[in-house]
Protein backbone atom coordinates (compact mmCIF):
# COMPACT_ATOMS: atom_id res chain seq x y z
CA UNK A 1 0.00 0.00 0.00
CA UNK A 2 2.84 2.48 0.63
CA UNK A 3 4.60 1.77 -2.48
CA UNK A 4 1.03 2.40 -4.33
CA UNK A 5 0.33 5.55 -2.44
CA UNK A 6 4.05 7.17 -3.49
CA UNK A 7 3.53 5.66 -6.75
CA UNK A 8 -0.08 7.81 -6.79
CA UNK A 9 1.69 11.11 -5.10
CA UNK A 10 3.99 10.98 -8.29
CA UNK A 11 1.38 10.60 -10.71
CA UNK A 12 -0.42 13.52 -9.52
CA UNK A 13 2.65 15.36 -9.33
CA UNK A 14 3.33 14.87 -13.22
CA UNK A 15 0.02 15.49 -13.86
CA UNK A 16 -0.45 18.81 -12.46
CA UNK A 17 2.96 19.57 -14.37
CA UNK A 18 1.70 18.24 -17.65
CA UNK A 19 -1.64 19.93 -17.26
CA UNK A 20 -1.24 22.98 -14.82
CA UNK A 21 -3.79 25.22 -17.26
CA UNK A 22 -6.42 22.49 -16.74
CA UNK A 23 -8.17 23.97 -13.27
CA UNK A 24 -10.16 20.72 -13.15
CA UNK A 25 -7.35 18.49 -13.18
CA UNK A 26 -5.41 20.60 -10.95
CA UNK A 27 -8.58 20.75 -8.47
CA UNK A 28 -9.04 17.26 -8.82
CA UNK A 29 -5.47 16.48 -7.98
CA UNK A 30 -5.31 18.36 -4.99
CA UNK A 31 -8.39 16.66 -3.39
CA UNK A 32 -6.63 13.35 -3.92
CA UNK A 33 -3.61 14.77 -2.50
CA UNK A 34 -5.49 16.33 0.82
CA UNK A 35 -7.17 12.98 1.34
CA UNK A 36 -3.93 11.19 1.29
CA UNK A 37 -2.60 13.41 3.95
CA UNK A 38 -5.71 13.92 5.59
CA UNK A 39 -5.75 10.10 6.39
CA UNK A 40 -2.14 9.95 7.32
CA UNK A 41 -2.86 12.85 9.65
CA UNK A 42 -5.63 11.74 11.46
CA UNK A 43 -4.53 8.03 11.66
CA UNK A 44 -0.70 8.60 11.92
CA UNK A 45 1.21 5.23 11.72
CA UNK A 46 4.79 3.85 10.38
CA UNK A 47 4.05 5.01 7.26
CA UNK A 48 2.66 8.61 7.63
CA UNK A 49 6.66 9.96 7.45
CA UNK A 50 7.23 8.30 4.37
CA UNK A 51 4.16 9.67 2.60
CA UNK A 52 4.44 13.31 3.60
CA UNK A 53 8.11 13.11 2.77
CA UNK A 54 7.28 11.94 -0.48
CA UNK A 55 5.16 15.10 -1.31
CA UNK A 56 8.26 17.14 0.28
CA UNK A 57 10.89 15.00 -2.19
CA UNK A 58 9.33 16.11 -5.15
CA UNK A 59 8.99 19.63 -4.54
CA UNK A 60 4.87 18.97 -4.81
CA UNK A 61 4.61 20.99 -1.34
CA UNK A 62 6.82 23.43 -2.78
CA UNK A 63 4.92 23.60 -5.54
CA UNK A 64 1.66 24.25 -3.71
CA UNK A 65 3.12 26.92 -1.41
CA UNK A 66 4.56 28.95 -4.38
CA UNK A 67 1.13 28.79 -6.47
CA UNK A 68 -1.13 29.78 -3.91
CA UNK A 69 -0.91 33.39 -3.33
CA UNK A 70 -0.59 34.03 -6.88
CA UNK A 71 -4.12 32.41 -7.47
CA UNK A 72 -7.11 35.06 -7.84
CA UNK A 73 -9.03 34.98 -4.51
CA UNK A 74 -12.73 34.98 -6.55
CA UNK A 75 -11.76 32.73 -9.46
CA UNK A 76 -9.52 30.05 -7.65
CA UNK A 77 -10.84 30.07 -4.47
CA UNK A 78 -11.92 26.16 -4.66
CA UNK A 79 -7.84 25.60 -5.70
CA UNK A 80 -6.69 27.83 -2.55
CA UNK A 81 -9.02 26.59 -0.49
CA UNK A 82 -8.02 22.79 -0.77
CA UNK A 83 -4.30 23.74 -1.08
CA UNK A 84 -4.39 25.31 2.27
CA UNK A 85 -6.04 22.36 3.52
CA UNK A 86 -3.33 20.13 2.60
CA UNK A 87 -0.77 23.08 3.97
CA UNK A 88 -2.82 22.31 7.43
CA UNK A 89 -2.06 18.97 7.11
CA UNK A 90 1.60 19.17 7.47
CA UNK A 91 1.37 21.65 10.38
CA UNK A 92 -1.08 19.27 12.17
CA UNK A 93 1.79 16.80 12.22
CA UNK A 94 2.93 15.98 15.47
CA UNK A 95 6.66 15.88 14.34
CA UNK A 96 7.77 19.78 14.10
CA UNK A 97 9.76 19.10 11.33
CA UNK A 98 7.02 19.28 9.01
CA UNK A 99 5.90 22.52 10.43
CA UNK A 100 9.38 23.77 9.80
CA UNK A 101 9.49 22.69 6.25
CA UNK A 102 6.25 24.70 6.10
CA UNK A 103 7.96 27.76 7.56
CA UNK A 104 11.10 27.21 5.82
CA UNK A 105 8.81 27.54 2.28
CA UNK A 106 7.47 30.58 2.79
CA UNK A 107 4.58 29.67 4.29
CA UNK A 108 4.51 32.83 6.87
CA UNK A 109 4.58 35.15 4.09
CA UNK A 110 1.83 33.50 2.48
CA UNK A 111 -0.45 33.34 5.68
CA UNK A 112 -0.37 37.14 6.07
CA UNK A 113 -2.04 37.38 2.62
CA UNK A 114 -4.68 34.34 3.18
CA UNK A 115 -6.31 35.83 6.07
CA UNK A 116 -7.48 38.81 4.98
CA UNK A 117 -10.41 39.67 4.08
CA UNK A 118 -10.68 39.23 0.41
CA UNK A 119 -10.42 35.67 0.92
CA UNK A 120 -13.19 33.17 1.03
CA UNK A 121 -14.23 32.97 4.73
CA UNK A 122 -13.33 28.91 4.79
CA UNK A 123 -9.30 29.58 3.89
CA UNK A 124 -9.51 32.64 6.21
CA UNK A 125 -10.65 30.17 8.82
CA UNK A 126 -8.01 27.36 7.67
CA UNK A 127 -5.10 29.78 7.94
CA UNK A 128 -5.86 30.86 11.38
CA UNK A 129 -5.68 27.47 12.30
CA UNK A 130 -2.32 27.25 10.74
CA UNK A 131 -1.18 29.72 12.59
CA UNK A 132 -2.79 28.29 15.50
CA UNK A 133 -0.82 25.05 15.01
CA UNK A 134 2.56 26.68 14.26
CA UNK A 135 2.55 28.87 17.56
CA UNK A 136 1.86 25.48 19.41
CA UNK A 137 5.06 24.10 18.18
CA UNK A 138 8.55 24.64 19.46
CA UNK A 139 10.01 27.79 21.08
CA UNK A 140 11.60 28.61 17.39
CA UNK A 141 8.60 28.31 15.50
CA UNK A 142 6.63 30.97 18.24
CA UNK A 143 9.57 33.40 17.86
CA UNK A 144 9.30 33.34 14.44
CA UNK A 145 5.97 34.11 14.89
CA UNK A 146 6.31 37.15 16.48
CA UNK A 147 9.16 38.18 14.64
CA UNK A 148 6.93 38.01 11.20
CA UNK A 149 4.69 40.20 13.37
CA UNK A 150 1.93 37.65 14.04
CA UNK A 151 0.99 39.37 17.27
CA UNK A 152 -0.50 42.52 15.23
CA UNK A 153 -2.65 39.76 13.07
CA UNK A 154 -3.54 38.09 15.90
CA UNK A 155 -4.66 41.22 17.53
CA UNK A 156 -6.45 42.68 15.18
CA UNK A 157 -8.45 39.43 14.40
CA UNK A 158 -9.37 39.25 17.57
CA UNK A 159 -10.40 42.77 18.76
CA UNK A 160 -11.90 43.72 15.18
CA UNK A 161 -13.12 40.30 13.94
CA UNK A 162 -16.80 39.51 13.82
CA UNK A 163 -16.23 35.66 12.76
CA UNK A 164 -16.05 34.02 15.94
CA UNK A 165 -14.90 30.14 14.44
CA UNK A 166 -11.89 32.39 12.53
CA UNK A 167 -11.83 33.85 16.25
CA UNK A 168 -11.70 30.92 18.14
CA UNK A 169 -8.39 29.62 16.32
CA UNK A 170 -6.76 32.95 16.19
CA UNK A 171 -7.66 33.07 19.98
CA UNK A 172 -5.52 29.42 20.30
CA UNK A 173 -2.82 31.43 18.91
CA UNK A 174 -2.35 33.95 21.12
CA UNK A 175 -3.29 31.57 24.29
CA UNK A 176 0.15 29.60 23.02
CA UNK A 177 2.67 33.08 23.04
CA UNK A 178 1.90 32.84 26.96
CA UNK A 179 4.72 30.17 25.81
CA UNK A 180 6.92 32.45 24.80
CA UNK A 181 10.22 32.43 26.68
CA UNK A 182 11.36 35.90 26.16
CA UNK A 183 10.53 38.02 28.44
CA UNK A 184 10.90 41.15 26.31
CA UNK A 185 8.48 39.74 24.05
CA UNK A 186 5.81 38.46 26.76
CA UNK A 187 5.78 41.93 28.34
CA UNK A 188 5.22 43.72 24.55
CA UNK A 189 2.33 41.30 23.83
CA UNK A 190 0.86 41.94 27.58
CA UNK A 191 1.31 46.15 27.49
CA UNK A 192 -1.00 45.78 24.56
CA UNK A 193 -3.12 43.86 26.50
CA UNK A 194 -2.57 40.68 25.90
CA UNK A 195 -3.48 39.23 29.77
CA UNK A 196 -7.15 41.29 29.71
CA UNK A 197 -7.96 39.21 26.17
CA UNK A 198 -6.55 36.03 27.59
CA UNK A 199 -9.17 37.04 31.00
CA UNK A 200 -11.90 37.98 28.93
CA UNK A 201 -12.57 35.92 25.72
Amino acid sequence: LKDFIQDLINFLNDLMDKFESNKNIIIASLKVIFSITNVNVNVQSATTPKVMNKIIEIDLLKKIINKIDKLNPDEDKIEILISVRIIGNFAAMENSYYTDKIIELNILDKLKILIQDKYLFDIRKESAWIISNIAAGTTNQLNLLYDNNFPDIIFDNVLNGNEDSIKYNILWALYNFSNIKNMEKLNSLIERGFIDIIINR
